[in-house]
């Protein structure tokens, strides 16, 4: 027997509805309704030919959706939403009765429902939420939002009688609609979930502790701690399609990947002011302090795999005291490659790398290091100088930390690069900073002062 049930949720498309098949199974379009005309004969349609058909029906809420867009930001074409309300349960099939007289639709289709297009509502105030995209999926997806005022609302007397619902009744009706059946607690909680996942997806909040501080906010610390772990899944799927959309967006637009060397020798805190710096080019562009991915160490005989569970789209990635063999040649010109991006080869899915910045600390300095890892490639021995200036243009400022022997000075080189001659291609010293190594272990001023001295370099106003 086939279901029965009270609530459908039905969809048309004013693309589907202008065009029809040919013989070759090609679509041709055979009506030039324009959009504001296909609106009116749909609502036409559907508030006044279907009371008079259906006695039981109890309400109609429609809506129209014309600003949802592709996920390339291309305008989708106009097609609405609806969701029929009965006051007895009907079957899917029973919707076939209403068809169109012969001649009245656009593409010659007698059915004004598509099967496809038609679905038992499984969930009130979901269904309901969807017309307006309040979902906790559509939120995720960033799909348009639709104001309540743009819903078509209509109820219907048992003798057919008709009343259109607006203005600060429909803001009522439609919270009724949308509050289901649960508890008021629990509304709290997805309202913020929504909220929370909408932020994750936008990329303004990104660790599972960065979402848990934002949920304290609302909640108290057990609560929060609770949400966090329960919607894990839904935080790492909308962390992904941040993830996604950035390394579509550089592979479209550009990368400009900023890498930054520092060398200095064991002891004076490289990896602490490494941490800093990464600490500061957030707070610069306006991101979590706090949220730097680390590298990990590369494995003696393995391939290096440095993207692992913690890597949540980080803007900053630090690769601490990373020896220069980590990379393979070729690996290391394609992973920081300064303007285009790759996946990263991993030992189970290729990954996406999308920081923006990259801080690499090594004790040696950098020539060797770059002298070292150049010498992978199986051209170095044919052009040496060729293999060592294509890493060292990858590298957007060297810091060398020269703190020993009463030295007292942190110097900024850049590479200097002459297409024409190689020879002339160099580091070149830019800046220098007199620091003790006392003041550079502390919060001094002097300190400070060396973050904005690479910031002046790296982004010149």
């Amino acid at each position: 027997m086939a279901k029965r049930v009270r609530r459908f949720s039905i969809s048309r498309n004013k693309q589907y509805e202008t065009h029809q098949l040919d013989g070759q199974g090609q679509s041709i379009k055979v009506s030039e309704i324009s959009d504001t005309d296909w609106k009116e004969k749909v609502k036409s349609e559907t508030f006044e030919y279907l009371a008079t058909e259906y006695g039981s029906l109890k309400s109609i809420a429609l809506i129209f959706h014309d600003r949802d867009l592709t996920s390339d930001g291309e305008r989708k074409g106009l097609h609405c939403h609806m969701i029929l309300e009965f006051r007895n349960p009907v079957t899917i099939t029973s919707l076939e009765k209403f068809k169109f007289e012969a001649g009245k639709s656009l593409n010659n289709q007698d059915l004004m429902f598509q099967s496809r297009n038609v679905e038992a509502s499984k969930s009130s105030s979901g269904s309901y939420r969807y017309l307006t995209h309040t979902t906790d999926k559509a939120m995720m997806e960033r799909k348009t939002r639709y104001e309540v005022q743009e819903l078509i609302v209509a109820e219907y007397e048992t003798d057919g009688s008709m009343k259109f619902i607006t203005g600060e009744d429909l803001e009522l009706w439609y919270r009724d609609k949308i509050k289901g059946t649960v508890r008021p607690e629990k509304l709290e909680f997805d309202e913020a979930l929504q909220e929370t996942f909408y932020k994750v997806r936008q990329g303004e909040l990104f660790g599972e502790l960065e979402v848990e501080e934002f949920l304290r906010e609302r909640f108290t610390e057990m609560q929060a701690t609770e949400l966090v772990i329960k919607n894990k899944k839904f935080f790492d799927g909308a962390r992904q399609l941040y993830q996604q959309e950035v390394f579509d967006e550089m592979q479209s637009n550009g990368r400009n990947l900023k890498t930054f060397f520092i060398s200095g020798s064991s002891g004076l805190g490289k990896s602490r002011f490494a941490k800093d710096l990464a600490r500061r080019i957030n707070i610069n562009n306006g991101k979590s302090p706090n949220f730097v991915y680390t590298a990990p160490t590369a494995k003696d005989g393995k391939t290096y795999d440095f993207i692992d569970s913690e890597y949540k789209a980080q803007d900053v990635t630090i690769f601490d005291d990373i020896d220069a063999t980590s990379f393979g040649f070729q690996e290391f010109l394609n992973v920081f490659d300064k303007d285009n991006i790759t996946k990263i080869s991993s030992r189970y899915t290729n990954k996406a790398w999308v920081s923006h910045y990259a801080i690499i600390t090594k004790a040696s300095k950098i020539e060797d290091w770059m002298k070292r890892l150049a010498s992978q490639s199986s051209e170095y021995e044919k052009n040496k100088r060729h293999q060592e200036i294509q890493v060292s243009r990858r590298i957007e400022l060297w810091i060398e930390l020269d703190l020993e022997n009463n030295n007292n000075k942190v110097n900024f080189y850049q590479f200097k690069h002459y297409p024409d001659n190689n020879e002339k291609s160099r580091w070149k010293k830019v800046a220098s900073k007199e620091i003790t190594l006392k003041e550079f272990q502390s919060d001094s001023s002097a300190r400070e002062e060396i973050f904005d001295i690479i910031f002046r370099i790296t982004n010149p106003s």
